[in-house]
């Protein structure tokens, strides 16, 4: 504690010094820790959902021998025949801009069954989630993310925030956790009939039930498939069915990348060694006091 004290009382004296050493290393190891940061998400990309190796997109095409058969009617034949998932949700993205306020976002507003929350195993931070299909009063409501809440609806109420797509407005019924991003989500209507919504993909998105592998799941798609085949026809793409991953896939690190690391190690490097010569040149500043002091018998 005494030797403390007198560190204090000599950096005390000395205040120039200690900010320009702790903001020299400070600046070195901050950049050093967003860099590895930025490096960690490239190689260990994080997915914000319940169990995201457990969750796959099941993509699908084919056709037949009258083309028309739409990935609708294909998600329909998975769903119903299928036993693989322990749950299975849909999306379809669809273009266009949305406006709030007299802002226009030009981004795409997708259109999800009222279980997608579930699948993902994700609750809203604000709000409530859609209403079944059958309930009319969430045909014109929407869910959007946790920034466009902040910054687009200024975080206000969800009682007084509305949005327009493709001409129509929609009541904002709640708002996306801020880890999970997204844009602006409707609900899926109950059954899509229309030659628009025939031509439209959907995309399910399936939660594999617990101790069942991947490849059992392929095999009752193919199973599946081979049925479609023998109900439909084939036209010019035969049908066929496979799991891609929901989780997001780890990349391999680039040139950049390791130029990147090197280039904050580097950093450091000079604000240690700038940092070095600073006490080299503040004791060879002391030399008169450490005399004084090894003459009255301090050791060293």
């Amino acid at each position: 504690m005494r030797e403390l004290r007198l560190a204090l009382r000599i950096l005390r004296k000395s205040p120039g010094f200690v900010i320009v050493t702790t903001t020299s290393l400070a600046l070195a190891l901050a950049l050093c820790t967003t860099t590895y940061a930025v490096l960690d998400a490239v190689v260990n990309p994080h997915t914000p959902v319940h169990e995201p190796e457990n969750l796959f997109y099941v993509t699908s095409r084919g056709d037949g021998t009258a083309r028309d058969v739409s990935s609708y009617d294909r998600y329909v034949r998975v769903r119903d025949v299928a036993s693989f998932y322990e749950e299975i949700a849909l999306a379809r993205t669809s273009f266009g801009g949305v406006t709030i306020g007299t802002v226009t976002i030009y981004r795409g507003v997708r259109a999800i069954s009222e279980n997608y929350l579930t699948v993902l195993g994700v609750e809203l931070s604000h709000g409530r989630p859609f209403r079944p299909a059958n309930d009319v009063t969430d045909d014109y409501a929407a869910i959007v993310s946790y920034r466009i809440w902040r910054q687009a609806l200024d975080g206000k109420d969800l009682a007084d925030a509305t949005l327009r797509f493709n001409g129509q407005t929609y009541n904002v019924i709640g708002v996306m956790p801020p880890n999970l991003p997204g844009g602006v989500y409707t609900r899926m209507p109950a059954r899509m009939q229309s030659a628009d919504d025939i031509r439209s993909r959907v995309l399910p998105i399936a939660r594999l039930k617990q101790q069942t592998s991947i490849e059992a799941a392929n095999a009752e798609l193919d199973a599946v498939a081979n049925a479609m085949t023998a109900n439909f026809g084939t036209g010019a793409r035969p049908f066929d069915f496979a799991l891609s991953s929901f989780a997001a896939r780890p990349l391999r690190l680039s040139v950049l990348h390791y130029a990147l690391g090197g280039a904050a190690i580097a950093v450091l490097l000079i604000a240690c060694t700038n940092l070095a010569n600073l006490m080299l040149a503040r004791g060879y500043a002391r030399r008169r006091d450490l005399a004084l002091h090894t003459a009255l018998g301090a050791t060293r």
